[in-house]
């Protein structure tokens, strides 16, 4: 994976917080001036006063990312129903290529067993034939990840990933959204490839 200001990175989320995995990358292709753009396929919530919430924790999670909101889109695709929509998310893909066309993709990795995961996995493969792809770490529903490539961090692109989980403060009641979580994590990354901390991909597909 090459770092560059002239890069147009796409992050991919299944459902709105799944950034999280990647955030910390995405904050240094930011920092160096790369066009950051979002795409969540569902923002989860269905009540008018959860989903303004949840809205605003996107939008909160984007800006520290470095995404503008005309760079990002969210659709409202039923949770656990994404295997029925397929079409609808491969049209969606191949709209926001042509649209932002994207020179490097982050998105569900080969590893994740959720149901939705493994569909927008499936559909990134046909969307995205051309441009680099790579699939974030999802500890909480991955089976056996075997990271192919590492990205280093620093201890500001840690502290804005942490930043980015603390965002969707809806979703503190799960048990791995805790910021020793996301930073024990960043840190064994960080040993595995010389490191203080980094992220982990499964390399998908790499176009030079």
């Amino acid at each position: 994976m090459r770092i560059t200001p002239n890069d147009r990175v796409l992050v991919v989320a299944c459902h709105t917080d799944d950034e999280i995995a990647c955030a910390g990358t995405v904050c240094r292709f930011a920092e160096i001036g790369a066009t950051i753009h979002y795409y969540a396929a569902s923002i989860v919530e269905t009540l008018d006063a959860m989903v303004a919430e949840r809205l605003a924790e996107i939008r909160e999670s984007i800006a520290i990312m470095g995404c503008r909101e005309e760079r990002a889109l969210w659709d409202s695709i039923p949770v656990r129903l994404f295997d029925m929509k397929r079409q609808t998310i491969l049209d969606r893909l191949i709209e926001l290529r042509e649209r932002w066309q994207p020179t490097i993709v982050f998105g569900p990795s080969s590893f994740c067993f959720h149901q939705d995961h493994v569909v927008i996995h499936s559909e990134l493969l046909r969307a995205f034939r051309t441009i680099s792809v790579y699939g974030y770490e999802t500890p909480w529903s991955d089976n056996g990840f075997k990271p192919s490539t590492f990205v280093t961090l620093s201890q500001g692109q840690l502290s804005k990933k942490i930043a980015v989980m603390e965002a969707y403060r809806s979703q503190s009641f799960r048990h791995y959204m805790i910021a020793d979580a996301v930073s024990a994590l960043s840190r064994l990354r960080g040993i595995l490839c010389g490191s203080e901390y980094a992220e982990a991909f499964e390399c998908i597909r790499d176009v030079v």
